[in-house]
């Protein structure tokens, strides 16, 4: 029942709460997004405003042209997807994926973005994938993740409950 439970709560939250993996939480050009701290549950997190976000993802491409460091990619994908410019997240993830194969935090987020649009199987591929790169990721829950989307891939029945 407890894990029924757990499973309905993540599911209510799915679409707003989705799981996002950056290299950091402060990017590679030195733009903090935000703080955790340790003994404390997130309940979401309050993001720059959109403004100095955008400037962030052109200061980040920037970066990248003349670094070729694929965090800074990397973090601008993060920050598109916060901006929920999710097919743009993933076209760039890709492009990520074919430069540098089996990147953690590229599959993860991949993942992420498809299942915001609405795609649950093509987000369950990545995050699987994910899982294989990093099992330990979330503190060894990403397998929640991929649990929640194969109860979503299934059908509404599975992944509702009455109380």
């Amino acid at each position: 029942m407890k894990k029924l439970l757990l499973l309905f709560i993540l599911l209510s939250f799915t679409k707003t709460l989705a799981c996002l993996n950056g290299e950091t939480r402060k990017l590679e050009d030195g733009t903090f997004l935000y703080e955790d701290y340790d003994g404390f549950v997130p309940h979401g997190h309050y993001f720059n405003n959109i403004e100095d976000l955008e400037k962030t993802i052109t200061s980040l491409e920037q970066y990248y042209k003349t670094t070729k460091n694929l965090n800074y990619l990397s973090d601008k994908g993060y920050v598109l997807i916060v901006l929920g410019k999710y097919q743009e997240a993933i076209d760039l993830y890709k492009r990520i994926e074919a430069i540098q194969p089996d990147r953690y935090s590229t599959a993860s987020n991949i993942g992420t973005a498809y299942e915001l649009i609405g795609n649950n199987s093509e987000a369950l591929k990545w995050i699987e994938k994910a899982l294989r790169l990093n099992p330990g990721s979330h503190h060894s829950s990403e397998w929640i993740h991929a649990n929640i989307l194969k109860a979503k891939i299934k059908g509404k029945k599975y992944y509702t409950a009455d109380f």
